[in-house]
């Protein structure tokens, strides 16, 4: 057998695999993309953007928030794929770590989830009562003890919303530590979470000066 001859047996001999790991890459660009869109219209739905917005992430095309979480779960979906496709093309050696990296992934998805509650939770929870408290802080003439102290406070500003917001922190602050805690991350939960801890214990210093 001649050169010519092996060369073209290895290389149809390799087709069935590189066309079934084309198939799987086109199968996981589909997926990828039917759930970004599935995603990206339960966003709109709810009007997540009202919170994804806060956060100051945005694509870089559109400039949308709910955009750029769209495109990470397509990443996602995609990168999930990427193990399967590997080994169709006998690349187990490559596959092994990928699917290594996605299994903790996978595993790690539950702490995520119960992090983003929490905080979403607590973000609700601090402004509805932000909201309820400021009104009842201007009922007991809060702003006129300010105005007779000549206690000044940012333009625009008031005592009672002031001591509103500062409440409004004191109750996102354990509210943080326990999203924290949850996922579990030694290196970036341990001292997040202690430097949280000596803020909470700084304030009564705060109070009494």
């Amino acid at each position: 057998m001649t050169y010519l001859e092996r060369l073209w047996d290895s290389i149809f001999g390799a087709l069935p695999a590189v066309v079934s790991a084309i198939l799987y890459l086109i199968l996981a660009f589909i997926a990828a993309s039917v759930v970004k869109n599935l995603t990206v219209k339960l966003l709109n739905k709810v009007k997540a953007d009202k919170y994804t917005d806060k956060l100051g992430i945005t694509d870089e095309k559109t400039g949308s928030s709910i955009e750029f979480f769209g495109k990470l779960v397509f990443f996602i979906v995609f990168v999930l794929f990427l193990p399967g496709v590997l080994d169709k093309l006998g690349l187990e050696n490559v596959a092994l770590p990928i699917t290594s990296m996605v299994s903790q992934f996978l595993n790690f998805i539950p702490s995520i989830i119960a992090a983003v509650i929490i905080l979403l939770v607590g973000v609700f929870v601090a402004n509805i009562i932000r909201q309820l408290l400021t009104p009842v802080l201007r009922k007991l003439n809060i702003d006129r003890i300010q105005e007779k102290a000549g206690l000044k406070v940012g333009e625009g500003s008031t005592v009672s919303s002031m001591i509103s917001y500062i409440v409004y922190i004191l109750i996102l602050i354990p509210v943080i530590i326990a999203a924290l805690q949850v996922l579990n991350i030694t290196a970036i939960t341990q001292p997040a979470v202690a430097m949280l801890n000596k803020i909470v214990l700084f304030l009564p210093n705060i109070f009494v000066a």
